[in-house]
């Protein structure tokens, strides 16, 4: 009989988009890693990240009383049921809509499909850079691939990252983030110049795969992507919350 584990896994080599950033909380700190399972249903999360897969299932919350915000991830199917264990919603990411959660489409890179740019503004970011970072970025650059990033007069114009790098059988991939560009400099083409910059690197250390996450309603960014190479793959919806107290 498989463990609990085995059909985390199983599910996530099916679901990679999806399970992407779960994947690599499982292989890298496995101790803080939770999970449990209950026939076609799956909880994990790690820190204040939840994620739900399967069918609705109120028993895959029985017991689950962790405490502050969180950051939950599902499917729509899931909204009755996480509307009754949850409140006090915000969006993940801010976008001219009153709606409480974000929906995400999780898009896909494969090297044989990827549309490189020829030359680069952007620079592999270095330990020197730091200073123009945020304390947030500076652990993103500290990880996995590290980042790219264009710098001019010691000011951060854009950044982009690839923190998250899983190369355990069966899986190799790489998750950006944080794709960024001042708002002064929009529009200029450097979104596409970081993660294509950024994508290359990774491809260049033999990563097989590259994820990422972009809000739906962000079409510049996902027109973008898609020029790029990526391809959606999936859909997520996502809402920071708190658990509601057992009464």
């Amino acid at each position: 009989m498989r463990t609990e584990y085995e059909q985390f896994l199983q599910l996530a080599r099916e679901n990679s988009g999806y399970f992407c950033f779960m994947v690599w909380d499982y292989f890298k700190f496995p101790e803080f890693f939770n999970l449990k399972i209950s026939n076609d249903t799956l909880r994990c999360n790690y820190e204040h990240y939840v994620l739900f897969h399967g069918k609705p299932d109120k028993i895959i919350l029985e017991g689950f009383q962790p405490k502050g915000e969180l950051v939950i991830s599902f499917k729509p199917e899931w909204i009755s049921l996480v509307k009754d264990y949850f409140y006090d919603f915000e969006l993940v990411v801010e976008v001219n809509e009153k709606d409480k959660f974000n929906k995400f489409l999780c898009m896909e890179l494969l090297e044989e499909n990827f549309n490189p740019k020829e030359q680069y503004q952007s620079r592999k970011l270095t330990r020197e850079d730091l200073g123009v970072l945020t304390i947030k970025r500076r652990i993103h650059q500290s990880r996995g691939i590290g980042g790219v990033g264009i710098i001019k007069n010691d000011s951060l114009l854009g950044c982009a990252f690839a923190s998250q790098i899983v190369q355990e059988e069966p899986f190799s991939f790489a998750s950006i983030r944080d794709v960024w560009v001042h708002p002064n400099y929009r529009n200029q083409g450097l979104g596409a110049d970081l993660t294509s910059h950024i994508s290359k690197i990774a491809f260049e250390q033999k990563i097989e795969r590259i994820f990422l996450w972009v809000e739906e309603r962000n079409y510049p960014a996902v027109l973008l992507y898609e020029k790029l190479g990526f391809t959606t793959v999936d859909s997520v919806l996502s809402a920071v919350c708190k658990v509601k107290k057992k009464s």
